[in-house]
């Protein structure tokens, strides 16, 4: 008899015909295919998330420092201006001395 024999099982295989072997077989290829792109999408968007997480971070930290560069500015600013005021303060104190 040169039929094939549908009804031959290999080991653990339940399948009785080999056309339906090779379907399952290739669903199940394309199956973790598809689980295999999946996990590279899934570590794709974590790193994505970790790469916008870590620049979000460098910003502050970047606008930390501009502050502290402003403020250092404005506290020099305000030292100047006060050491401008007691000259001026000195010079009119002269003045009027003089015009006495």
């Amino acid at each position: 008899d040169n039929r094939p024999r549908y009804g031959k099982r290999r080991r653990g295989s339940t399948i009785t015909s080999p056309l339906m072997e090779t379907l399952v077989e290739t669903d199940a290829g394309l199956l973790e295919s598809a689980r295999r792109m999946n996990n590279l999408m899934e570590q794709q968007m974590e790193a994505d998330a970790e790469e916008r997480r870590l620049a979000r971070e460098e910003r502050r930290e970047e606008r930390r420092e501009e502050l502290a560069e402003r403020r250092e500015e404005r506290m020099a600013q305000q030292q100047f201006n006060d050491s401008f005021l007691d000259v001026l303060r000195s010079l009119v104190s002269a003045v009027e001395k003089n015009n006495k």
